[in-house]
């Protein structure tokens, strides 16, 4: 084998910094790569305090020769994940490799004995770390940069994966809404029409549609929150987010979400029943910072500047289940659109979406919106 396989967890210091670096080596000539940002890394998924280790197990696992590593991932179990699902899968994620298959099946097959021996039958992913994370691998779209919170990775990754027996389970959709193409093509046919649901909605639903309010922020992530909850609680691969996980997820949200890119639905008698957050695209600034942000204080006066910047992502809109045939949805993603490009945003993505998901997907293709990227999630039973 030539390398070494080494396991250990979040708590080892100097090879979990080890691990959130090794990427540098994959990718130092690859231009759409955004370097992650290693201060926020720590502070966030590789942080032992992180909520998501309070309900899960979590292996590192890399290949090592001459001390350099070559490939790593991490095999982990999501105890949520299994309680509210009732099945017994483990999942593996932060997948990185150097262009060598015995790398990559090396440590596949070391993820498999770790959740073999924790009673998995199944592994599932790339999911860093679940559903509620980035999530996928990318298998159509590799002509730019993703967009803020989105997966990367080399074309060759998906070779390995499924040369090792990964089946496709799922794969999520990434659109894209062009300002011009909107504007010239779109706007004008679905104006008069999309204009008159939303006053429909607004009127005979009694409802309204509100900025979030930054001021009362604990007490709107708990409405987020139940809605959240309840809007996705069908879908597949699902789980319903804690409170300190949500809280922990907004954290880093409210740093770059600015209140023109956020909206709250709620009936006359104060339920609020849908939201929609899109974030600005900071890796258009990360990209240029490859990962060397020293201190939380630079990274405050770099999110201070996201207001100027020309593309976001519509991360979450969600409405709850009693209210998702009363036409908000569509009214939402109008919203959502026409606000951003109001704002000066020369391109939004909406991402992701479930291709299963066609009451989402229908809506984004009526204003234009262009499938152009894929994330495919794998499965593989455990021998």
């Amino acid at each position: 084998m030539g390398f070494e396989i080494k396991v250990f967890d979040v708590k080892d210091k100097k090879w979990v910094d080890r691990f959130i670096r090794f990427p540098w080596r994959v990718y130092r000539e690859d231009k759409n790569w955004v370097p992650p940002v290693v201060l926020l890394q720590k502070f966030d998924e590789f942080n032992p305090k992180n909520p998501f280790y309070s309900h899960a197990k979590v292996k590192f696992i890399i290949a090592v020769k001459d001390g350099k590593i070559l490939g790593r991932l991490t095999a982990h179990i999501d105890y949520d994940h299994i309680d509210y699902h009732k099945e017994k899968v483990g999942f593996f994620g932060f997948f990185e490799c150097l262009k060598n298959y015995e790398i990559a099946e090396e440590l596949f097959k070391k993820a498999e004995e770790v959740l073999k021996k924790e009673g998995m039958e199944k592994i599932r992913g790339p999911f860093s770390f679940n559903t509620n994370g980035v999530s996928g691998l990318l298998v159509k779209g590799f002509d730019g940069p993703p967009k803020v919170m989105m997966p990367y990775n080399p074309p060759y990754y998906k070779e390995f994966i499924e040369k090792y027996g990964f089946k496709k389970v799922m794969d999520l959709y990434a659109y894209r809404i062009e300002r011009k193409k909107f504007l010239k093509e779109v706007y004008p046919k679905v104006k008069d029409r999309l204009e008159k649901l939303i006053k429909r909605v607004v009127e005979r639903g009694g409802f309204r549609i509100r900025k979030v309010d930054f001021k009362n922020l604990k007490e709107e992530l708990e409405k987020m929150r139940s809605i959240y909850n309840d809007a996705w609680s069908r879908n597949w691969g699902f789980i319903p987010l804690r409170k300190e996980e949500f809280e922990s997820l907004a954290d880093v949200m409210k740093r770059i979400t600015m209140p023109d890119y956020t909206r709250i639905v709620e009936t006359k008698d104060g339920e609020s029943v849908a939201f929609y957050v899109v974030l600005p695209d900071v890796n258009i600034i990360f990209k240029k910072m490859n990962g060397k942000i020293l201190n939380l204080n630079l990274l405050r006066i770099i999110f201070g500047k996201v207001k100027d910047l020309p593309v976001g992502r519509l991360l979450l809109l969600g409405v709850k289940r009693k209210y998702q045939k009363t036409g908000i949805v569509a009214a939402l993603l109008y919203e959502a659109a026409v606000e951003g490009i109001r704002k000066g945003l020369k391109e939004m993505e909406c991402s992701w979406i479930l291709e299963t998901n066609l009451s989402m997907a229908k809506p984004i293709e009526y204003m234009g919106g262009e499938l152009y990227r894929i994330y495919r999630i794998y499965e593989k039973r455990i021998e």
